[in-house]
């Protein structure tokens, strides 16, 4: 569905309301907001909004109200918010009831006999109920490690009401909680996550993302989020018009990094990777050069990629450096006879010789595709749009830098990118000041290949 352009100027602040700790009052402070910002990002566990309030002693919507935010209803940490923002789409966010918001950190920047200036941060409810020592993870679990994903987040520990969207998983883990926070567990668990429905992913799949946005939590693979249909196509121009099938223009970009050589030496992700492993239970010592895993075949299938051609980094057929070889060694003790699935002495003994974890298969896996995820970084600038979330794709269009009197597309930087972050940003309050205020999104987008993908204009 392509978007009216010119609409997105707007933003709108629909509801903004704190309730007090000390009296119990929800407190309308929209009138006093100057700057908003909403946060998502794929690597973090909260969404999070920054806010720069005035105080000027007028509640939004009451002309006679005294002081609202002074003393003794003045802002402190862990209050509820009730926050709804709308686009100029009409695209919503709505962080109300067990969706709300919490303040984290309050700044009293500047005062003066007039007004005071305030520095929001606010967080998710989960983000207190994660510090709690009552929430830490001491259960003993077997099965699928999505299914103990669920467990901590629902029904366990962290009893989050939220929506939870899960990619389920192929392996099966013994997970001991070992009494750590619950987010934590689960990031943990990410890293050891294959998933389930794809031909030949244990050995190349690995890796998942934990993270959340203003619907709820997600569990998902990075293999099976390129398998996903794009979100939204926008395009950077030097023409006012926006041509069929996108949906917005690029109002400006810049390239964070494209690769950095020595950081994948360090960290394998283009790389061969060696494993030595030790086998507490047999004894058995796998040594230097036994074992090495490609990360490049995890770039091979072009189905489960950003793009159609892989990143070649490095090559030099005439010196010794035709065939790199290895760049990263680790080092794990085989969870062999620790972990041990079943209730009983004698369940847990008949598969004591198994291996918990697959440190081949896995391990290095998933770092790898972690680390492969972020080669090419680009940020954009679009007006607001509150209809896409971290974890999305979109389709980028940039011009090919050429000496041509013709503006052609680019083969090698347009594509398929994931939204890795995206910040939210209204600068003033049309809902109560009645004045147009300007909304922008930006946009981290990171792609692990180059090339274009085929993508149908509707």
């Amino acid at each position: 569905m392509a978007l009216e352009n010119a609409a997105a100027l707007n933003g709108n602040i629909s509801k903004f309301s704190v309730v007090s700790n000390y009296t119990g009052d929800e407190i309308d402070i929209r009138g006093g907001i100057a700057e908003f910002y909403y946060y998502e990002s794929v690597m973090d566990n909260t969404v999070r909004v920054n806010v720069n309030v005035v105080d000027g002693g007028v509640e939004a919507g009451n002309k006679d109200s005294a002081a609202k935010i002074e003393y003794p209803q003045s802002f402190t940490v862990g209050e509820k918010c009730f926050i709804s923002i709308e686009d100029g789409y009409g695209q919503e966010i709505n962080l109300i009831d067990e969706y709300h918001l919490r303040i984290k950190t309050n700044s009293n920047s500047t005062s003066n006999a007039l007004s005071s200036f305030y520095t929001l941060n606010l967080w998710s409810e989960e983000s207190i109920k994660n510090n709690q020592v009552s929430k830490r993870v001491v259960k003993k679990y077997e099965g699928k490690v999505s299914d103990t994903i669920f467990s901590i987040l629902r029904t366990d520990y962290l009893k989050t009401p939220k929506d939870i969207f899960v990619d389920p998983t192929f392996n099966n883990l013994v997970v001991y909680g070992e009494r750590k926070k619950p987010l934590a567990r689960v990031h943990e668990l990410a890293a050891r996550s294959v998933p389930e429905g794809i031909l030949n992913a244990d050995g190349i799949r690995a890796g998942y993302l934990f993270y959340e946005t203003s619907i709820g939590y997600f569990f998902r693979s990075i293999d099976k989020i390129f398998t996903q249909e794009v979100n939204r196509r926008f395009i950077y121009n030097n023409t006012t018009g926006l041509p069929k099938g996108f949906d917005a223009k690029i109002l400006s970009y810049q390239f964070n990094s494209f690769i950095d050589l020595e950081s994948k030496l360090l960290d394998g992700s283009m790389f061969d990777t060696e494993l030595i492993t030790f086998d507490e239970y047999s004894s058995e010592y796998k040594g230097e050069g036994e074992d090495a895993f490609d990360a490049k075949t995890q770039t091979e299938d072009s189905n489960f990629t950003a793009g159609t051609d892989q990143i070649k980094i490095f090559s030099d057929s005439d010196s010794e450096f035709e065939n790199i070889g290895a760049t990263k060694s680790d080092f794990k003790v085989r969870d062999v006879g620790i972990s041990n699935p079943g209730i009983t002495f004698e369940e847990q003994l008949q598969k004591s010789t198994e291996d918990n974890f697959s440190v081949d298969n896995i391990l290095r896996q998933s770092r790898a595709r972690y680390n492969n995820l972020f080669t090419v970084s680009l940020s954009i600038t679009i007006p607001g749009d509150f209809g896409i979330r971290c974890g999305d794709l979109v389709h980028i269009s940039l011009a090919e830098q050429s000496t041509s009197t013709l503006t052609q597309e680019s083969e090698r930087n347009s594509g398929i990118y994931m939204i890795v972050d995206l910040c939210h940003y209204i600068d003033s309050n049309p809902a109560v000041t009645g004045t147009s205020g300007n909304c922008y999104t930006r946009l981290n987008l990171v792609r692990d290949t180059f090339g274009k993908k085929p993508i149908p204009i509707t």
